[in-house]
């Protein structure tokens, strides 16, 4: 926590639960990641109850719903997913706001009331068009419920033989209710609340003349964002591209940042408000550097913690690996194993894996052919949000003290 803060609850001024949340909010990285995770957590519990009730329908019907009891399941359930997720997602956008307009020297109270308003018509609203909303989420879940409910009726599904098949109809269903879906949606509804949030807070201020697209680290190869990155608009626009304001796809990490007639004059865009290093870094490189100027900056990376550095290293890696191999650099090229991933050894027990989360079967024996191919006792991964679950489905454990690094070895 930022001294100033400590001093001020040591003088009585902040109360312990205010100071953490200034702490928070003034800390952009640390905003995402807490913002994110709390709707994490609330759509997987809300998706789990959506499931429970929508099973319980079925046995009550003897498994065979009317069109009907289906109609009224789904009528109710947009006013109860909004029960178990709005209250989370209003102090995300209220606490931002709040601390945004306060920062900018605005009248927090005006705006906070204004982004609730906006969220609560956004997410309740009757047009299942409006991406995101909880009348859309729940039309998705509706439609991969039917394709699943009637391939189970045709006998499509194993073992559908009444309460028997009923495990196999759960299966089919993880994909509409569980967790990896829930990652996608917190993912990207706080990419959406930051934006509105930002929107509100600086459209109220009179310095701010535009916005700044900034693509998210895991974007600079997006075809949708990568293009937008740096794009200016006014900030009485409707957006970037033709689509709009961030998110412009589902799981897209990507934001705006405020300009001012200072800013664009000396054409110096500010730093995107919660830029991490790692990003920053990636986005100065380039393909034509010479390795003087690759090493050179490499030396500013030496004093970050081990997962961001190497991200940081993967980036330069990707680079050289597009070119002829530099005499004397220090970064290895990746090695790739037919049919499995690419990876390169970070010391002489562990090997950092690439372009294997999308495998989505056989994990653990494509995992355990890979390590005896390499005879490396550990395997690394660096994990986006949404890519977690797959790690901790497969048996590979969150490195201690890191918030994206999974390892992984062999259970003998």
């Amino acid at each position: 926590m930022p001294p100033l803060l400590l001093a001020a609850i040591e003088a009585g001024l902040l109360s312990q639960a205010d100071a953490d949340t200034l702490a928070r909010q003034l800390d952009p990285e640390l905003a995402r990641a807490w913002a994110e995770q709390l709707l994490e957590q609330r759509f997987t519990g809300a998706l789990s109850a959506q499931q429970s009730r929508l099973i319980e329908l079925i046995r009550a019907s003897d498994f065979k719903p009317t069109a009907a009891q289906l109609n009224t399941f789904w009528d109710k359930e947009s006013e109860l997913l909004w029960a178990d997720v709005g209250p989370d997602v209003l102090d995300i956008v209220s606490e931002r706001a709040a601390v945004s307009a306060v920062t900018a020297g605005i009248n927090w109270e005006k705006i906070n009331q204004s982004v609730i308003d906006w969220a609560e018509d956004y997410y309740i609203n009757a047009d299942l068009d409006i991406p995101g909303s909880v009348g859309q989420l729940n039309l998705t879940a509706r439609t991969q419920f039917q394709k699943a409910f009637v391939q189970w009726q045709r006998g499509e599904l194993e073992n559908v033989v009444a309460e028997g098949g009923l495990p196999q109809l759960i299966d089919a269903l993880i994909p509409t209710f569980g967790p990896v879906r829930a990652s996608r949606i917190a993912t990207t509804e706080t990419t959406r609340l930051f934006s509105q949030t930002t929107l509100f807070v600086e459209r109220a201020n009179e310095d701010t003349t535009h916005f700044r697209f900034f693509t998210a680290n895991d974007e600079l190869v997006c075809p949708i964002c990568a293009p937008l990155n740096g794009k200016v608009v006014e900030k009485n626009s409707s957006g970037f591209g033709g689509i709009g304001w961030p998110p412009l796809h589902v799981n897209c990490r990507c934001e705006i940042s405020a300009e001012t007639a200072l800013t664009l004059a000396a054409d110096e865009p500010q730093a995107a408000p919660d830029m991490q290093p790692e990003a920053k870094f990636v986005a100065r490189l380039s393909s034509e550097y010479t390795p003087d100027q690759l090493e050179a900056i490499w030396e500013e990376v030496g004093t970050w913690e081990a997962d961001r550095r190497a991200i940081a290293r993967q980036a330069v890696d990707d680079i050289t690996a597009r070119r002829s191999p530099f005499d004397g650099m220090i970064f290895e090229k990746e090695t790739r194993v037919e049919g499995i991933a690419s990876y390169r050894f970070l010391d002489d027990r562990v090997a950092l894996v690439n372009n294997f989360a999308t495998r989505a079967s056989g994990g653990r024996e494509m995992l355990s052919q890979l390590q005896n191919k390499i005879k490396a006792e550990f395997l690394e991964f660096h994990a986006t949000v949404s890519a977690r679950s797959y790690y901790e489905r497969i048996g590979a454990e969150l490195v201690p003290g890191t918030a994206n690094v999974y390892r992984w070895k062999a259970v003998t």
